[in-house]
C-alpha cells in the first residue's frame, strides 16, 4: 500500500514541526528570497517530531546554500 508523499507511517502521528534559516525560526513555509543578500551563504533547517505510543523521535534535515549573486 501507498501512501502520499509526507504522510507518516502507520501508526506515527507529526507532533509538532518547524523551520528555521540561520538559526532564525520561519513563519510558514514560505522563504522570500529577495531578503537575502546576493551572495550570501545560508542554512535551512527543517525538524518535524513524531510519536507512536509513549515513543518520541525528532527528524532534523538540514540543507547548506548560497543565493544567487547580482547578475
Amino acid at each position: 500500500m501507498s501512501r502520499s508523499p509526507g504522510t507518516p507511517a502507520t501508526g506515527w502521528k507529526v507532533t509538532s514541526t518547524s523551520l528555521a534559516l540561520d538559526g532564525k525560526a520561519l513563519s510558514g513555509t514560505t522563504l522570500d528570497g529577495s531578503t537575502l543578500t546576493a551572495g550570501s551563504s545560508h542554512t535551512l533547517t527543517g525538524t518535524v517530531a513524531f510519536a507512536k505510543g509513549g515513543t518520541h523521535l525528532p527528524v532534523t534535515a538540514t540543507l547548506k546554500f548560497k543565493s544567487c549573486p547580482n547578475p
